[in-house]
């Protein structure tokens, strides 16, 4: 079942020059985009620095603005500010970012880093809020205790663990998550990994899973998508992923793992 659909997705920036600085010409970040990410599944979007894949995240959730094309979650399409205020757009969707730190207010606590969204979407008292806190801290493998720390106490997994509590605290439906585990050493990110796997389990979630590292990606997508120079060179199945690459820039990717793998 489709959850969220991309069709002929565009975005451009304008690159201004001249005496007068009119437009000369633009950047295609995003260049005719379209897929669709279905309900409980896991669809990795793959590609070079530069490729567009995080421009496409970050347009999801309103924080780049489409050139052209339509973004339809649950068939409407949410590039419509009216639409997406209707359906309350922003509790369905998540997004975790890549630098953890950056994404934590450095001067508040986890109690009151988690407890943020709680308030604005519910009305809970404080008991009841900080019990909820320690059952979300709990799912994602944190102590208790981890509600009087701040941000800086904490190592780059445990931050990772806590920006997921985060977006999950609200029960969103698809969560965007962009590059969240290139910071991380081999053995963390497989733990994330499977935190993330196991979360999709039991609360029905759809991830848009966006990396440069194959072999992560792989790992937990269902469906693998290439980009490169903000268009999508290739589309599959993440079982046939080395048996049925047709483009070579797919290839050079999947090279470069076993390469890896070889060292």
């Amino acid at each position: 079942m489709s959850l969220l659909e991309i069709k002929n997705l565009k975005v451009h920036y304008p690159i201004r020059g001249g005496f007068f600085n009119k437009v000369v010409d633009h950047v295609y970040a995003v260049d005719g985009v379209s897929m669709v990410i279905e309900q409980g599944k896991t669809y990795g979007l793959i590609g070079e620095s530069g490729s567009g894949k995080s421009t496409i995240g970050k347009t999801i959730i309103g924080l780049e603005k489409a050139t052209a094309g339509e973004i339809l979650y649950n068939g409407k399409n949410i590039l419509d500010p009216k639409v997406r205020k209707e359906m309350k757009f922003n509790t369905e969707v998540q997004m975790i970012f890549q630098d953890s730190m950056s994404s934590l207010n450095p001067k508040k606590r986890v109690l009151d880093i988690l407890a943020e969204p709680i308030r604005n979407f519910e009305n809970l008292s404080k008991e009841a809020e900080k019990e909820k806190i320690y059952e979300l801290l709990a799912i994602v493998g944190m102590p208790k205790d981890s509600i009087y720390k701040y941000p800086h106490e904490f190592s780059g997994g445990q931050l990772q663990r806590i920006t997921i509590a985060r977006a999950i605290i609200i029960k969103p439906k698809l969560i965007v998550c962009d590059e969240i585990t290139s910071a991380l050493d081999v053995s963390v990110q497989k733990q994330i990994l499977e935190l993330l796997k196991k979360l999709q389990k039991d609360l029905a979630l759809s991830y848009l899973f966006i990396g440069h590292d194959l072999a992560v990606v792989q790992n937990i997508s269902q469906k693998i998508v290439v980009m490169y120079m903000g268009e999508i060179i290739e589309e599959l199945n993440s079982i046939d992923l080395k048996t049925k690459a047709k483009h070579p820039y797919t290839n050079l990717l999947l090279n470069s793992v076993f390469e890896v793998n070889k060292v």
